[in-house]
């Protein structure tokens, strides 16, 4: 085994709560249950959002990080986002045994174990299966099945929770970061595939830099969204 001293783990939806709730206090609006449905542009530069229940919410840009669901509104903006969802899977569970006080990661099973409050989250699996929310039941018991041949721990009872997510996946595996080329004032964050959690602040970083300063210090050309 090896231990990465430096390494760290969260609780995703408590991270995410939390970030929600910064940004409030920031002065931010944030629209829930309202997905976007069309870009608004005028003479050639995007100036807005029309979501699906006919709202519009204007602004002076437009940044689409919808993950997997970014290439549709890209083609809004002229560009062909290569991007393929891939499903991972989550299983919440208790389990009796030896206390498991650290994330760990099974190469050979293509998994993560990690302790949360009060149960364990079996994670893992990468399906190419398109853009469904379809739930293979097979793949969620093989991620119980594998947690057991490598934990002293073992499984209790029925799982607490289960869930399925689509990851944004490239085919040169680095996330589309940039400006759309074709159609001012669109920029696209996309395309961090199983890293979105700990990429996910420092794009955002990018794209406040790109956005409201003018540009950022980092070179972006490896990862401009229409490089394909």
């Amino acid at each position: 085994a090896i231990w990465y001293p430096q390494s760290a783990f969260c609780n995703p939806h408590a991270f995410v709560m939390a970030a929600a709730e910064l940004a409030r206090l920031g002065g931010a609006e944030i629209v829930e249950g309202a997905p976007v449905s069309r870009l608004i542009v005028c003479e050639g530069k995007a100036v807005g959002v029309e979501t699906e229940d006919g709202r519009t919410i204007e602004g002076d840009a437009v940044v689409l990080a919808a993950g997997s669901w970014t290439p549709a509104l890209a083609r809004q903006a002229g560009v062909r986002l290569l991007m393929q969802p891939a499903k991972g899977y989550h299983r919440d569970v208790a389990m009796e045994g030896a206390e498991l006080r650290t994330a760990c990661i099974f190469g050979e099973a293509n998994m993560v174990c990690t302790p949360m409050d009060g149960f364990v989250r079996l994670a893992g699996t990468l399906e190419f299966s398109g853009m469904n929310g379809a739930v293979r039941p097979r793949r969620l018991e093989m991620l119980s099945e594998q947690a057991g041949r490598y934990l002293a721990s073992r499984v209790v009872g029925p799982a607490r929770s289960e869930w399925m997510g689509l990851r944004p996946c490239t085919p040169d595996g680095l996330p589309a970061i940039g400006w759309a080329p074709n159609v001012g004032g669109v920029f696209i964050a996309t395309g961090h595939a199983m890293l979105g959690l700990s990429q996910g602040p420092a794009t955002g970083e990018i794209v406040a830099e790109c956005v409201v300063e003018g540009g950022t210090d980092i070179d972006l050309a490896p990862m401009r969204p229409d490089r394909f």
